[in-house]
């Protein structure tokens, strides 16, 4: 997991990242609430959604989340800041298409 010091707050964030379909169990929180450092921000990032006990289980154990949706919005609204690289991985394109 990526370890890095949150310039805001001072506090680590670990972050475990899931690429999935559908739902996300909470294997990937179970991991996170594993962690013992209390001065570390726990985050899990899933390409789904969250099942209904994985949520319950995020918000017991204060692990933030990014779901699907969020993190396509979110990498909408800094696709500016991505290397032209990044954008041609993700099939982000400044040159408009026509779909048919």
């Amino acid at each position: 997991m990526p370890n890095n010091v949150n310039r805001n707050s001072g506090l680590k964030t670990l972050v475990q990242v899931k690429h999935h379909k559908g739902k996300t169990s909470a294997h990937g929180l179970k991991q996170l609430s594993a962690v013992t450092d209390e001065n570390a921000e726990l985050w899990l990032i899933t390409s789904a959604s969250l099942s209904d006990h994985a949520k319950k289980y995020a918000l017991k154990h204060l692990i933030k989340v990014t779901e699907g949706s969020e993190l396509v919005d979110w990498i909408y609204r800094k696709q500016t800041e991505l290397s032209s690289a990044t954008r041609q991985q993700l099939g982000i394109s400044s040159i408009p298409a026509l779909l048919i």
